[in-house]
C-alpha cells in the first residue's frame, strides 16, 4: 500500500506521540486511540483508491468510444482548423489525420466546384453565437466521391482557458437517397392524383380547384374568365374501328393540339373520356373565346398518322364567360356544358356560347325531356299521315306516318321536335314502334272502308332497326291481318350509314332483310347532310327522296334543276323510284314533273291529316293529273297573293 507525503508525517507524529506515553506509563487507552486512526487511514485509502479505478475504467470507455464510433469526431480551433479527429472521422474523409492537421476542412473535405476561395478559407471564424443545429453538406473524400455529411458543433471552453469547437460528422448519404427517392414517389403520387395518365393534363379534381382559384382572383379584381369546353365528334367510331389503342392516340393527340395553341397561363384539363376543358383567365368577349374555338377546331381536325392509317376527329366547343359573383366552378362548367349540347344539335364541329338566350331554350329542352319521357310512358303521342301523289294519274301513292306531339303547353311539336329529345331519353326506337303500329291500325282502317290499298311508309332510325321487336313485329302483323308486305314502305336517314363503319351493322342487316321481304325500302332526306351517291351502293333500296332543300329551289336555281334532272337519269339506271319531298306550290309540282319526277308529297298537294281524317279525304279524293303550269296560273296566284296583302294591311 502506497502512502502520500502527508499520511506520512501523521504516522510519524502519531508514532511519536505513543512512545512518550509508553515510556510515561501510558494505560490501555493509548491502544484505543492507535486503533482508531489507523481504521481512519485505512477508509480513506480504500475510497481514493476506488475514485483512481473509476477515473480508469471511464477512461478506457471514453476511447474505446471515440476510437469505435461510427460517427466522425473532430477538435478544431476557432479558426476552423483541425486539432485532432477520431478514427472514424478520418476514414469518413479518406485521410490520415497528420494530413488534416492545422487545416480547414473548407480547403480538402467539399467537392472542388464548391471549394471556396483561400482568401475566404483564411478569413473564416467560429464565434460564440455558432449554432449547434444539425448541417446538412456535401463533403468530398480524397479519391474525389461525394457524400452527404451531416454535422453538429459546439464551442466548448478548456482547463487552459481557450476554446475549441468540437464538431460531430455522419455520412447520411444512404439517408439523403432515401429521402430523395420518398420525395420523387410523393412527387409522382401527387401528380398521379392530379392529372391524367394518358394526355399528361390536369384532371377534373384539379381543374376545379385551380378554375376557383381563377374565379376568386377574378373577382378581387373585378374581371372574368372564360372556359370552353371541347367534346370530341364519333370518338366512339375511331374506337369501334381501330380499336382502343387508336382511340388513345387520338386523346393525346387533341391534348398536343390544345397545348399547343393555348397560353402559358391557361388552363387545360381532360375531365372525362374524349372531353377536355379550357379556361382563359384573360379572355372577355364571346367573339375572342369563338375564336379561340375555331382555331382549337382547325388543329384538332389535322390529320393523324396511325399504325399505317390516318386518323382525323372534329371537335364541338360549348363556351362561357363567368360574371361577377360567379365563385363556383360548377356553374360555369354547367354554362358550358348547356353551349357544348348546342353545339351538337348544330351538326357537331361547332362552337356555340353560352347566352341568356340559349339558357331559356335549355330550360325548354328539359322541361320538354321530362314531359316527353311521361308522354312515352302514357302512350301520349300521335301520328298525322301525309298523302304521296303520281303526278301523271293523280292516284295516291301512299300515306307517310309523321310524329306529333299535341304538348299540353307549348302546341303541337312535329318529328324535329321530338326525335332530339327522344334520342337523348335513348327512347327512340319507341317511337319507330309507335310509327309501325299506327301505320298497321291506318291500313286495316282503310281495308275495312273497302278503299283501295295504299303503301305505308314508316319512319325508321338506326335505334328502332337494331331493336329485337321491330322486323317481328312488323312481319307478325302482316301474317296475322294478311297484309302485303309491299305494302309497307321503311324510310331511312343516311345516319342508319354512318351509324358505324362495321359491314355487320345491325341496321343495315334489318333494311337488307325486309327488303328481301318485299318491304319497300327508301333513302329519306336525300341531297342534306352527308347522304350522298355511296350510300346507295350499301343499302338495299327501291327509291330515294329528294330533300325540300333541293325541291324547293327547283325553279328559281338552275343548280338545283340540274341536280335533279341528273338524280332522275341515276334512278332511271339503277331501276329507283323518285319522290320530292316539300313540294308547297302549283308551279314547283310542274317543274318536278318536266324533270322527270313522277311522285311528289307536300303541302300543295294535302298536308298532314290526323288518323280519323284519312279515310273520308281519301273517299273525297279525285284522281287528277297534274295539268300544265300556264301563264293564267300565275296571275291567278298573283293575284289572289295581292289580295291576302290587302286584307293583312
Amino acid at each position: 500500500m502506497s502512502l502520500t507525503f502527508d499520511q506520512i508525517s501523521l504516522l510519524v507524529t502519531t508514532w511519536g506521540v505513543l512512545l512518550m506515553a509508553g515510556l510515561c506509563g501510558a494505560t490501555a487507552g493509548g491502544t484505543l486511540v492507535w486503533n482508531t486512526i489507523t481504521k481512519r487511514h485505512e477508509r480513506a485509502q480504500r475510497a481514493q483508491d476506488r475514485t483512481y479505478s473509476q477515473l480508469a475504467k471511464e477512461g478506457f470507455f471514453i476511447r474505446q468510444v471515440v476510437n469505435h464510433t461510427h460517427d466522425g469526431l473532430v477538435v478544431l480551433d476557432l479558426k476552423g482548423r483541425v486539432i485532432w479527429g477520431n478514427r472514424a472521422y478520418c476514414d469518413m474523409l479518406g485521410r490520415q489525420l497528420d494530413d488534416m492537421v492545422g487545416k480547414n476542412p473548407l480547403s480538402f473535405a467539399v467537392p472542388d466546384r464548391d471549394k471556396p476561395p483561400q482568401a475566404e478559407i483564411d478569413a473564416f471564424s467560429y464565434d460564440d453565437g455558432t449554432a449547434s443545429a444539425l448541417h446538412l453538406r456535401l463533403n468530398a473524400r480524397s479519391d474525389g466521391t461525394e457524400f452527404w455529411n451531416q454535422m453538429s458543433m459546439r464551442i466548448v471552453p478548456t482547463p487552459d482557458g481557450n476554446k475549441h469547437a468540437i464538431m460531430v460528422c455522419r455520412d447520411v448519404s444512404k439517408q439523403v437517397a432515401d429521402a430523395e427517392k420518398l420525395e420523387k414517389i410523393s412527387q409522382k403520387l401527387e401528380h398521379e392524383a392530379s392529372h391524367d395518365s394518358m394526355t399528361g393534363l390536369i384532371n377534373r379534381a384539379a381543374f376545379l380547384k385551380m378554375t376557383q382559384a381563377h374565379l376568386r382572383q377574378a373577382e378581387a379584381n373585378g374581371g372574368v374568365i372564360a372556359m370552353l369546353r371541347v367534346d370530341l365528334d364519333k370518338f366512339k367510331v375511331i374506337n369501334d374501328t381501330y380499336g382502343h389503342p387508336a382511340g388513345d392516340a387520338v386523346l393525346i393527340h387533341v391534348a398536343r393540339a390544345l397545348q399547343m395553341r393555348m397560353r402559358q397561363n391557361d388552363l387545360i384539363a381532360r375531365v372525362g373520356g374524349d372531353e377536355f376543358v379550357v379556361v382563359c383567365p384573360d379572355v372577355r368577349t364571346l367573339d375572342d373565346l369563338s375564336a379561340i374555338a375555331e382555331q382549337l377546331g382547325a388543329q384538332i381536325a389535322e390529320p393523324l398518322a396511325w399504325n399505317g392509317a390516318t386518323l382525323t376527329c372534329t371537335a364541338s366547343f360549348g363556351g362561357a364567360l363567368s360574371r361577377p359573383g360567379m365563385l363556383s366552378p360548377d356553374v360555369l362548367m354547367l354554362e358550358s356544358d348547356v353551349a357544348l349540347y348546342e353545339a351538337k344539335n348544330q351538326g357537331r364541329a361547332q362552337a356555340a356560347m353560352f347566352t341568356p338566350a340559349l339558357q331559356k331554350r335549355h330550360e325548354i329542352t328539359a322541361r320538354r325531356l321530362t314531359d316527353l319521357a311521361q308522354a312515352l310512358d302514357q302512350d301520349g303521342l300521335n301520328f298525322h299521315f301525309q298523302p304521296t301523289w303520281r303526278m301523271d294519274s293523280g292516284a295516291v301513292s301512299g300515306f307517310e306516318s309523321l310524329l306529333r306531339w299535341d304538348h299540353p303547353t307549348d302546341g303541337m311539336l312535329g318529328p324535329d321536335d321530338i326525335l332530339p329529345l327522344a334520342h337523348e331519353l335513348g327512347r327512340t326506337a319507341e317511337l319507330d314502334l309507335a310509327s309501325m303500329r299506327a301505320g298497321i291500325a291506318l291500313k286495316l282502317a282503310i281495308r275495312e272502308a273497302g278503299l283501295q290499298d295504299v303503301r305505308i311508309g314508316l319512319n325508321a332510325s338506326a335505334e328502332g332497326l337494331r331493336h329485337p321487336d321491330y322486323v317481328n313485329d312488323l312481319i307478325t302483323a302482316a301474317q296475322t291481318h294478311h297484309l302485303d308486305m309491299d305494302k309497307f314502305a321503311i324510310e331511312i336517314l343516311e345516319t342508319v350509314v354512318l351509324d358505324t363503319d362495321d359491314d355487320d351493322n345491325m341496321a343495315i342487316n334489318a333494311v337488307s332483310y325486309l327488303h328481301d321481304l318485299g318491304v319497300q325500302t327508301f333513302l329519306d332526306d336525300f341531297g342534306v347532310g352527308f347522304a350522298g351517291l355511296a350510300h346507295l351502293s350499301r343499302l338495299d333500296l327501291n327509291g330515294i327522296k329528294i330533300d325540300k332543300s333541293l325541291t324547293v329551289h327547283a325553279v328559281s336555281d338552275p343548280a338545283s334543276s340540274h341536280i335533279i334532272r341528273s338524280l332522275v337519269g341515276l334512278c332511271d339506271d339503277l331501276g329507283l323510284r323518285l319522290i320530292g319531298e316539300g313540294v308547297e306550290t302549283h308551279e314547283s309540282a310542274c317543274k318536278l314533273q318536266e324533270l322527270g319526277v313522277e311522285i311528289i308529297q307536300g303541302y300543295w298537294f294535302a298536308r298532314p291529316m290526323r288518323f280519323n281524317a284519312v279515310v273520308p279525304w281519301l273517299r273525297n279524293h279525285k284522281p287528277i293529273p297534274l295539268r300544265p303550269y300556264t301563264p293564267s296560273d300565275i296571275r291567278s296566284t298573283l293575284a289572289a297573293t295581292r289580295g291576302s296583302l290587302r286584307k293583312r294591311a
